[in-house]
C-alpha cells in the first residue's frame, strides 16, 4: 500500500497526493482498539492543546517501525521536524518508549 506522506522530512500539497492513499491518525485503530502508539500518548498524557499530537503519533509509529527500541536521541532527532505550540517535546520521550515496549510484548500501553 503507498501512502501520500510518509517522508518525515517532506510536506506535500493535497493536489500532489490526488488519488495516493493517505494515512491519518483515524487510520491507526481499529474498531474499540487504539494502536500502541494512541495508547501511549493518552496513557501519558503527552499532549497540551492537541494541535501536534497527530503529527507525533504518526512520527512515532514510523519511527518503531524503522527502530523499534530507540534511544532518546534518536528519538529527538526523528520528532524534530514535528511542531508544537506547547514545546511538549521532552514529554513525548516517554510515550514512545512506552509505545515501543508495546508493541514488544502485545500488553496494554
Amino acid at each position: 500500500m503507498a501512502f501520500g506522506v510518509l517522508s518525515r522530512d517532506t510536506l506535500y500539497l493535497v493536489t500532489f497526493i490526488d488519488g495516493a492513499d493517505v494515512l491519518t491518525v483515524e487510520g491507526l485503530d481499529t474498531p474499540n482498539k487504539l494502536s500502541p502508539e494512541q495508547e501511549a500518548f493518552v496513557g501519558t498524557v503527552a499532549f497540551q492543546c492537541g494541535y501536534c499530537t497527530p503529527g507525533f503519533v504518526l512520527m512515532v509509529g514510523r519511527l518503531l517501525d524503522e527502530t523499534p527500541d530507540p534511544d532518546d536521541h534518536q528519538i529527538k532527532h526523528y520528532l524534530s521536524s514535528n511542531l508544537c505550540r506547547f514545546a511538549t517535546y521532552p514529554q513525548v520521550i516517554e510515550p514512545v518508549k512506552l509505545a515501543a515496549r508495546k508493541r514488544k510484548t502485545g500488553t496494554p500501553a
